[in-house]
């Protein structure tokens, strides 16, 4: 009728030539997919760094203590990210001393926490770790 079939001898060639080629072009695929995964986690917790700092400086602005800081930054962050983060707020002028800030001066808040507890590590496969990175997410308003 005019169709060909494959010989017996060409076909196991054939899956060869695949299984190769995938062996070839799966880690790369691999590594490009969870790239872009752990990329996005990490831009993901660094923007809710950023937003719970920036509500603690609200509060620190409006005249707030220092646990009410806290505890503004914890509630912007997600459950299990409220205890591993590090908190500092710098509520009076100088740092570190007790007079505190006079309106129209700058407080700041900074909320930092290592990225290797905040986001897996998908890329150590292939030597690419984030394990030494730290994230940190800092605002500064003028206290009302």
């Amino acid at each position: 009728m005019g169709y060909r079939t494959a010989s017996r001898a060409s076909a196991p060639r054939n899956g060869a030539i695949l299984a190769m080629e995938l062996l070839l072009v799966l880690p790369l695929m691999m590594a490009i997919f969870f790239g872009t995964v752990e990329y996005g986690l990490l831009l993901a917790a660094e923007a809710r760094l950023y937003n719970a700092s920036r509500e603690g400086a609200r509060v620190a602005a409006a005249g707030g203590n220092l646990d009410d800081v806290k505890a503004a930054v914890k509630a912007a962050l997600l459950k299990g990210e409220a205890n591993l983060v590090d908190i500092q707020a710098v509520l009076t002028d100088p740092p570190n001393s007790t007079n505190p800030v006079l309106p129209g001066s700058p407080v700041a808040v900074m909320v930092s926490a290592p990225a290797k507890v905040l986001v897996p590590d998908y890329l150590r496969f292939i030597g690419i770790s984030i394990a030494n990175r730290c994230l940190i997410g800092q605002t500064v308003m003028r206290k009302e």
